[in-house]
């Protein structure tokens, strides 16, 4: 890569929607592992060869949810600040209000 970032053993967990032949090749192209939940007009399901572990795909849904969290906080949505401190340190203030509504 051009930033010298390195892609090899990175796994995208995402929906039906992003399951099709190009995206696995360029992520095949990259090293990256595809988890998607497979789409059912892309073939019979119990015919393909493609990885995809349920199990793995459960943590999704509470990735999604807690960003669906985030975004009730106005700051964060529409990003008011001008510096990278103050945007996390606002991040770090949601994550602490989420976590003590989910102890009340």
């Amino acid at each position: 890569m051009m930033l010298g970032i390195r892609l090899d053993g990175l796994i995208i967990n995402a929906d039906a929607a992003f399951d099709c032949v190009e995206l696995r090749k360029i992520c095949a192209q990259y090293g990256i592992e595809c988890n998607f939940r497979f789409n059912p007009k892309n073939g019979k399901i119990n015919q393909r060869n493609d990885y995809y572990n349920e199990q793995f795909y459960t943590h999704r849904y509470v990735i999604e949810r807690t960003f669906a969290w985030m975004d009730a906080f106005k700051t964060l949505l529409i990003r008011f600040e001008k510096t990278t401190q103050n945007w996390i340190s606002f991040i770090l203030l949601a994550c602490i209000t989420l976590t003590i509504r989910q102890f009340k």
